[in-house]
């Protein structure tokens, strides 16, 4: 499982987090995108967690596709810049700030490979 992300967003523009299941095998797979398998987080420099896919996942929202043998599939996540709270308590209103943020995604049996990226002022 791989995480890509582009290095800077303007300040109208919504993060976005692409998720990638590479199948090196010569039979088909299955790979699990939904927020209770893949949890992206994202950090401000602080190292304070302001989101993560995990804190309110909704009923229903498993993400389970199919990855042919030989070849790769890929999951992006939109993020509305807006704080999470675990156990979908009510997170503080309004938006993140501009500033230089970490993304990770953590996967079963996968290293960790966090990404930097900025939200660049209006």
């Amino acid at each position: 499982m791989a995480l890509d992300t582009r290095n800077d967003y303007e300040p109208d523009e919504k993060p976005s987090f692409r998720m990638r299941a590479t199948n090196t095998s010569s039979t088909h797979c299955k790979a699990d995108f939904g927020p209770k398998a893949a949890v992206l987080t994202i950090q401000n420099d602080s190292a304070e967690v302001v989101w993560s896919s995990k804190d309110c996942p909704r009923p229903g929202q498993d993400l389970v596709l199919n990855v042919p043998a030989k070849s790769a599939i890929s999951h992006t996540v939109e993020w509305d810049r807006t704080r999470s709270e675990p156990k979908c308590a009510t997170p503080p209103a309004g938006r993140v700030p501009a500033g230089t943020y970490l993304v990770e995604l953590r996967f079963p049996g996968e290293p960790v490979k966090p990404q930097s990226f900025v939200l660049k002022k209006g």
